[in-house]
């Protein structure tokens, strides 16, 4: 055998070793998880506490973007052990609802992120996933799956006009290498703009926050051109009762129980306020 293939055999065993080793963590990190909760009967806890539970069993865990994007063809990833501020609370969600259904497989999980994370549930191709969080917020709101409450606990108007993925497509290799995706991405956006959405102003975010649960959504809108919300995270009413933003930080390079919400959106001047999405309640089904 020639050294040159020798070697690239050689290279893509090492590869696959260390692909199937990783999908094996990846594996016990969820049936970790599953085990104590089922251990500690989270089930029985009202959704937003389980988020939070959920939640909490990610901190420390590495903050890597991009790891929807690894294949070819879309396929629906689920990576615990790499995690951005989406995919973290797309599978905290995720884990919590398959507990509350009785649920306990990591088959079951991708399936429940299939869901939440397709337009309409339907995984077709890159332009079904639902990339802006404000398409993400009205998609599983029309499957009951949450709701945005902002509106109801004093927000403001908020105006959104997306258009950063169509116009900066070659910065998302999937648009690049598909031309044909870029207007079908365009027209998402067209819509996303036709829709009203809600946020809390930063500066009445104090004032409201006391309507805020442990376990609602929050996503972080802001003022950068072209964009509907900069960040997101799950809020967590620590023992204090301080209301603090749980969340894969992109500076800390992993999850952490961040300060204060209030204090974090004070910190940061591209963010104008939030908007609060919380998790319908669903009565634990024992299989």
């Amino acid at each position: 055998m020639p050294l040159l293939a020798g070697n690239y055999l050689f290279s893509q065993t090492k590869k696959n070793k260390k692909k199937e080793s990783n999908e094996d963590e990846n594996k016990l990190k969820f049936l970790e998880i599953i085990k104590k909760a089922q251990e500690n009967s989270w089930n029985t806890l009202p959704m937003g506490l389980l988020m939070g539970r959920i939640g909490m069993q990610f901190l420390e865990t590495p903050y890597v973007g991009g790891t929807l994007d690894i294949n070819k063809e879309e396929k629906c990833v689920v990576n615990l052990l790499e995690l951005d501020c989406v995919t973290f609370f797309e599978n905290v969600l995720g884990i919590s609802l398959i507990l509350k259904k009785g649920l306990d497989t990591f088959d079951d999980l991708i399936n429940q992120v299939t869901e939440t994370r397709y337009r309409n549930r339907i995984l077709k191709d890159y332009t079904s996933r639902l990339h802006y969080t404000a398409e993400w917020i009205i998609d599983n709101e029309k499957k009951g799956i949450v709701r945005d409450i902002t509106n109801s606990i004093g927000g403001n108007k908020l105006d959104i006009n997306v258009w950063y993925m169509s116009e900066n497509y070659e910065k998302y290799p999937a648009l690049k290498n598909n031309p044909n995706f870029v207007p079908v991405i365009k027209s998402v956006e067209q819509v996303v703009n036709s829709r009203r959405y809600w946020y809390l102003p930063k500066d009445k975010v104090r004032l409201y926050e006391q309507l805020i649960q442990t376990g609602d959504i929050i996503a972080i809108a802001t003022n950068m051109p072209g964009l509907d919300y900069s960040h997101t995270g799950i809020a967590y009413r620590d023992d204090d009762d301080n209301l603090r933003l749980l969340h894969a930080s992109s500076s800390k390079k992993k999850v952490i129980l961040d300060v204060p919400i209030v204090d974090y959106l004070s910190n940061n001047s591209k963010s104008i306020g939030i908007s609060v999405i919380r998790v319908a309640e669903i009565n634990y089904k024992k299989n």
